[in-house]
């Protein structure tokens, strides 16, 4: 066992620096990575939202509407944006106001899923610089 444990040891220590040097980047939750799109396409489920944003950037409200995502759908969206969403705050004669934020829900279908994935493999293929272990998924 100890002969399989020294190489491993070695190997990440190794490999630590060089992830030290070179850090991925930051994304918030939400964040589309590079390669994916936001374009519904068919077989998603996808519906209109309205959130109702707080002078400090905290949700207040949380509304759908047009889309074919069903109810309970909508409504665990809204509960995680209401829970966890924060936006920056909106100045308006150097105060911050409350505010409105128009976006669309989506859940990908299997179209939208298998584009994505041919995305993100013609991503890494065009710029090598990028390491898979910074994007999971």
């Amino acid at each position: 066992m100890k002969f399989f444990l020294l190489p491993l040891c070695a190997t990440i220590l190794m490999a630590g620096p060089a992830a030290a040097d070179d850090p991925c980047p930051k994304f918030s939750p939400g964040d589309a990575y590079p390669w994916q799109t936001s374009e519904k396409m068919p077989g998603d489920f996808w519906a209109d939202a309205v959130v109702d944003v707080d002078a400090k950037g905290a949700p207040v409200g949380c509304r759908t509407g047009a889309g074919n995502m069903k109810r309970e759908q909508r409504f665990w969206y809204c509960n995680a944006i209401m829970k966890d969403a924060r936006y920056p705050p909106v100045i308006k004669d150097g105060v911050a106001v409350p505010f409105k934020v128009k976006t669309v829900l989506v859940v990908p279908g299997r179209k939208h899923r298998d584009a994505d994935k041919a995305a993100r493999k013609r991503f890494f293929a065009d710029h090598p610089e990028e390491r898979t272990v910074c994007y999971p998924g």
